[in-house]
């Protein structure tokens, strides 16, 4: 941080401006070929993809609840 504050001085600018500038740099850019999250892509791929909500088998489940604290 020592390091931050001196190299902002010599360069004129605030400690935040200047800090604010390093991160832009280190960070990557926003590819825009990338612009959804990737889970969105996956939705509905995979083994269970065509099952609707009632085909889950849980229909009639007498097990324990997954809240079995609350009431």
């Amino acid at each position: 941080m020592k390091k931050a504050k001196i190299k902002a001085i010599q360069e004129g600018v605030t400690l935040k401006k200047f800090l604010i500038h390093c991160l832009e740099k280190e960070l990557p850019k926003p590819h825009p070929d990338h612009q959804e999250a990737p889970c969105k892509s996956l939705h509905g791929k995979g083994s269970a993809g065509d099952l609707t909500p009632g085909e889950s088998g849980f229909e009639g489940y007498s097990g324990p609840d997954w809240h079995h604290g609350e009431k």
